[in-house]
Parts: structure tokens; C-alpha cells; sequence
């Protein structure tokens, strides 16, 4: 029986032995040379760490960031790139359109007229209008010059200008008082019976930016009223 038992064990560690060898043996029999050079060889793959990736995408996105705060809103609002010389913007000029020249009373005297003036802007942005200044004919005779507004110097009221949207207008009134000292009887005739005709002709004083910076544009207008 003990010789059983030795010969059943040196069985048992023997031929799993020899069965694993052949199975771990290669092929030569149909393989290439080459084949089998390249079953023996060694593999050299190494697994790419992932956080490698994370990292170049941080450092994609931090650079954008940087890009668009030092460029700030001239690259977002298709301006100047940094580095590029900012391009300066198309101003066009403001539309002056003298309405009416009215007359409010009449007597011997003198008289009180108005004067409406609409001013549009046909620019992208706002427009910031200062001053219109004009000069009143009758014929070839001046009757009266005067001003809507004034020119900023130093600290700036807010009253003494308009701010016109973009698209928009505004309305301006002039209040004129002249005085009948005897002469041009033929002017007083034609402004009691309204037959009077006018001509108006002035500048009129803008910017696009704000009353303390940025340039100033001026417009003149002539208009004759009937």
C-alpha cells in the first residue's frame, strides 16, 4: 500500500508538470521565423496616467480666461486684439431739422417766437449733444442769433446736455423775444399776417463717447422755412 501511495504521488506532482510546459510551449510548427520572434518578445506597454489629460485641459481653459480679461470687451465686441492698434469708430453726423418758427404773441412792442429744432441719431450708440447754435434771416437781413445748450467747461451739469439713443431724437425748444424799436415796417407787416419766410442756419455741437473725453463733432444745418 506505502508503495502505491509514493507512486500515486510522484504521478500527481509529475504530470501536471510536464502538461503545463507543453501548454506554455509556443508553436513552431506553422509559425515564421518571425512570428515567432515576436511571440517571444517582451511587451513595453506602458498605461498612460489620465491625470495627464485633466492637466492639459485645466491649462486650456485657464489660458482662455487669461486671454479674454487682458483683452477685455474689444475682443468680445469684434474690437482691436491685444497687441493690434484699436480702430477708431465711424461717426456719423447727426440729423438737424429745424420744425417751426412760431410766433407765440404780438404787440407794439416787439413779439415772442419759438423755435422747435429735432435733432436724430442715426448712430450704433448713443450721441451726446451739447449745443446747437443758430442765426435767424428775414431776406438777406439777420433778425436774431442765439443757443440750445452750452459748451462743457469744467464740471459738467447734466442739464446742460442731451443724450440721444441710438435710432432716436429729441425735440429742442428756443424761446426768441425781439423788440419793435420803430424800423423795418415791412418785417413787422409780414410777421403779423404770417407771411413772413425764414431762414435758419447753424452748427450743431456732439459726441459719441462723454461730454469729457473723446472727440467733439460739429454739424452745420440751413434750413428755410415758408
Amino acid at each position: 500500500m506505502a508503495d502505491i501511495a509514493t507512486r500515486a504521488a510522484t504521478f500527481y506532482h509529475t504530470v501536471p508538470q510536464d502538461i503545463q510546459v507543453r501548454d506554455q510551449l509556443p508553436s513552431t510548427k506553422h509559425a515564421s521565423p518571425t512570428a515567432q520572434h515576436l511571440s517571444r518578445a517582451p511587451s513595453h506597454h506602458t498605461p498612460v496616467n489620465p491625470k495627464i489629460f485633466v492637466g492639459a485641459a485645466i491649462a486650456a481653459i485657464a489660458a482662455g480666461i487669461i486671454l479674454v480679461m487682458t483683452s477685455g470687451p474689444s475682443l468680445l465686441e469684434g474690437g482691436a486684439a491685444p497687441g493690434q492698434a484699436p480702430q477708431a469708430p465711424v461717426v456719423h453726423p447727426v440729423e438737424v431739422r429745424v420744425d417751426d418758427i412760431r410766433t407765440v404773441s404780438m404787440s407794439p412792442e416787439g413779439a415772442v417766437l419759438e423755435l422747435v429744432v429735432t435733432v436724430t441719431n442715426p448712430n450704433p450708440k448713443s450721441a451726446i449733444l451739447s449745443l446747437v447754435k443758430y442765426q435767424v434771416f428775414s431776406g438777406e437781413e439777420r433778425v436774431v442769433a442765439g443757443q440750445i445748450g452750452s459748451r462743457a467747461e469744467g464740471m459738467v451739469d447734466a442739464s446742460n446736455y442731451y443724450t440721444i439713443l441710438s435710432g432716436g431724437s429729441v425735440t429742442l425748444k428756443d424761446t426768441i423775444r425781439l423788440t419793435n424799436a420803430g424800423g423795418a415796417p415791412q418785417f413787422w407787416e409780414a410777421l403779423e399776417s404770417g407771411s413772413i419766410t425764414w431762414r435758419v442756419s447753424g452748427e450743431a455741437f456732439f459726441n459719441l463717447s462723454s461730454m469729457t473725453s473723446g472727440q467733439e463733432n460739429d454739424v452745420p444745418f440751413e434750413q428755410v422755412l415758408e
